[in-house]
C-alpha cells in the first residue's frame, strides 16, 4: 500500500489499545491494573514513522491528557502523536459528526484516513458512513450484523495490522457493485452475487472459528465479483468463458487474489488440475456459486439440475463433477466442525435470517 495516500491510522482506545476492565471505574490512568490489547505493542512500534498513528475515543471518564497518561503505563503512548476525546471533538461515535470533526482535526480527507476499533457499530459503521476505511478487530470472529460485511478488512490480534495494510485494501461493496454495473450487470445477477457473497463470507467466518486460516473479506468480495463479466461474456468472439474475462478485468485492476476466484469458479474447471480451486477462498466461491439459483438459496442438488436444464449440460461431465463438488462440501463442512443439516441450518441462519 502506498503511505502517502493513507496517512493517519486512528484507533480507538478501550479494548482496542488498552484492555477494559469492568471491575474498574473512573479515569483508566488511576486503575490499579492496566495492560495492552495483545498485539498492540508489535503494531504500534511497526507501523510509527511510516503512518501518522492518533487516538480517537468516546471515553468520557478519561480527558485526553489521561488517556494518553494510560498510554504511557503500558508503553504505548510514545508512538502516538494525537489524543482526542468526545470532549474535544463535541460529538461522539458513531455519529458522523465525531468523524467530521476528527478529520478536521488531522487536516485530512475522509478517505485518506483508516478507523481501527473493535466496535462494529462505532468503530465501523460510524467512519464507514463518513467515508473512511475500517478495520475492524475482530478477535472473536463474529459476523457482522449483516449479511454483507462492510469492513475493508479484518483482524484477530493488532499484530496482523502492518501485514493487512502493506497488502492494500480490496473494493469496498460499494465499488463492487459499481463495477458490476459497469460491465453489464443485470438486477438478476446482483441478485445472485449478492446472495453468493453472504454464503462464502458466512462459512469462512465459522471455519475460520475453528482454526482454518481463511480471509473472510477476500471470499466475501470474491464471491460478489466472481461473475463480474457475465453481463458481456455472451457478446465477446475471444472464446473465453466468463471467468476468464472477469480474471482479466479484475487483474487490470490489480486484483490478482480475486482474478483467481472468477477464474476457477467455473462449474466444470474443478475437472482440470490448471484452474480448479485451491485456495479456502477460491473453494468457498466456488462451492456458494453451486448452492445459489437465481437470488435464492436453494442447495446443490436444485442448483445443479437448473444448470442442466438450462444449458443442457453433457450428463458425464457433469456426474463427474458431482462427485468433486460433493468432496468439496465434505471437506468444507469438516473444516466448519458441523454435520451436513447443522450447516444447512447454519447457511439459513447466517444468510437468510439477517
Amino acid at each position: 500500500m502506498d503511505a502517502a495516500k493513507t496517512q493517519i491510522i486512528v484507533f480507538d482506545w478501550g479494548n482496542t489499545l488498552m484492555q477494559v476492565f469492568p471491575e474498574y471505574t473512573g479515569a483508566m490512568v488511576n486503575w490499579q491494573r492496566v495492560a495492552e490489547v495483545p498485539g498492540a505493542r508489535q503494531a504500534l512500534s511497526t507501523l510509527a514513522g511510516k503512518y501518522r498513528l492518533v487516538v480517537a475515543t468516546n471515553a468520557a471518564d478519561s480527558s485526553s491528557t489521561q488517556v494518553r497518561a494510560a498510554l504511557d503505563r503500558v508503553g504505548l503512548g510514545e508512538h502516538i502523536e494525537m489524543v482526542l476525546t468526545r470532549h474535544e471533538l463535541m460529538a461522539c461515535k458513531p455519529s458522523r459528526e465525531f468523524f467530521n470533526a476528527l478529520a478536521l482535526k488531522l487536516g485530512a480527507n475522509h478517505a485518506d484516513l483508516i478507523f481501527v476499533g473493535d466496535e462494529f457499530v462505532n468503530d465501523v459503521m460510524g467512519p464507514h458512513s463518513a467515508g473512511w476505511r475500517t478495520i475492524w478487530l475482530n478477535p472473536g470472529r463474529r459476523l457482522a450484523p449483516e449479511a454483507h460485511p462492510i469492513q475493508d478488512a479484518e483482524l484477530q490480534n493488532l499484530h496482523q495490522l502492518p501485514d493487512v495494510l502493506e497488502c492494500g485494501f480490496l473494493p469496498s461493496v460499494a465499488e463492487c457493485l459499481v463495477w458490476l454495473k459497469q460491465y453489464g450487470g443485470s438486477d438478476s445477477l446482483l441478485g445472485h452475487v449478492r446472495k453468493v457473497a453472504a454464503i462464502a463470507y458466512a462459512i469462512a467466518v465459522q471455519i475460520g472459528r475453528c482454526g482454518v486460516n481463511v480471509n473472510p473479506i477476500l471470499a466475501h468480495r470474491g464471491g460478489l465479483l466472481h461473475d463480474l463479466a457475465k453481463g458481456i461474456a455472451r457478446h465477446d468472439r475471444s472464446g473465453k468463458n466468463h471467468g476468464e474475462l472477469a480474471a482479466e478485468i479484475l487483474l487490470a485492476h490489480h486484483q490478482s487474489s480475486l482474478s483467481e476466484i472468477a477464474r476457477r469458479h467455473i462449474l466444470f474447471g474443478i475437472l482440470d488440475d490448471a484452474i480448479k480451486p485451491r485456495t479456502w477462498e477460491e473453494k468457498l466461491v466456488y462451492y456458494a456459486d453451486k448452492w445459489v439459483e437465481g437470488g435464492s438459496l436453494v442447495g446443490l442438488t436444485e442448483r445443479i439440475q437448473a444448470l442442466r436444464r438450462r444449458y443442457n449440460l453433457d450428463g458425464d461431465k457433469l456426474e463427474k463433477t458431482w462427485v468433486l463438488l460433493r468432496e468439496i462440501e465434505g471437506e468444507i463442512q469438516s473444516a466448519a466442525g458441523m454435520s451436513e443439516t447443522e450447516f444447512t441450518v447454519y447457511l439459513q441462519d447466517s444468510v437468510e435470517k439477517r
